[in-house]
């Protein structure tokens, strides 16, 4: 049976939360050899490779594991890039490390690709993220992913789809609004997006350290300071 569908998760140095989505990935309803799964760490990390190897010993290496690493850390866009140039399925998922798809989140997005019968097109999931009585700041910044239109946490697009607008943009070089700038390069060339709420990935909030919410603002700054070198230098 040929592979129909390729998830690539792009990691770097957290293995724990790795090995937790990948058991999510691998007790799916779709059958095995339906689908793959591709490990790309932004960087070497032998760490999260020893435990890919644990997890494919465990499961047999059923479905197949791949595992990738960047000779150097250039950030999401550059290992998802890497993940889906590798795939061998014709529907490339996304979803993120600390993403928990739900049992039936590759059998959704498989019917919504068969029902769409287009080469280029996109699916965006739905994300899912619980949240404790009194919430901090950063858990209430974490939730805003439940009101995103197309976020990488839990997305999809034909590999034809990627093919045509080259991939995600690798001046994004943190997991930073590269999701909408992969967004806004598909409606432009006119590949539709469509919603496939069904297809649900939870997203755990993070044990996170004082002033997180800081960092997390810094983010902002840094990036829209390095695409305004990269539009400077056109």
């Amino acid at each position: 049976m040929a592979i129909e569908l390729s998830v690539i998760v792009a990691t770097y140095k957290r293995p724990a939360l790795l090995a937790r989505c990948l058991r999510a990935l691998l007790n799916q309803a779709l059958d095995y050899e339906e689908y793959e799964l591709i490990v790309v760490s932004d960087g070497p990390d032998p760490q999260t490779l020893e435990s890919v190897n644990k997890i494919k010993e465990e499961y047999f290496s059923r479905p197949a594991i791949h595992y990738f690493a960047l000779d150097s850390k250039r950030g999401p866009a550059a290992a998802r890039n890497l993940g889906w140039q590798r795939a061998s399925g014709k529907l490339i998922l996304f979803t993120d490390d600390d993403c928990i798809p739900l049992f039936y989140w590759l059998q959704f997005y498989k019917n919504a690709y068969l029902q769409s019968q287009k080469q280029e097109v996109a699916f965006a999931g739905k994300v899912k993220v619980p949240l404790p009585a009194n919430p901090t700041d950063f858990e209430k910044n974490t939730a805003l992913l439940e009101q995103g239109d197309f976020v990488t946490a839990n997305c999809a697009c034909t590999k034809k789809a990627l093919e045509k607008i080259g991939g995600l943009d690798e001046d994004f070089t943190m997991a930073w609004r590269e999701d909408s700038a992969l967004q806004f390069d598909l409606l432009e060339n006119g590949i539709p997006i469509i919603r496939v709420n069904e297809a649900i990935a939870v997203h755990p909030v993070r044990t996170a350290p004082w002033g997180i919410s800081i960092k997390e603002q810094k983010k902002e700054y840094v990036q829209s300071f390095t695409l305004q070198e990269a539009s400077n230098s056109l």
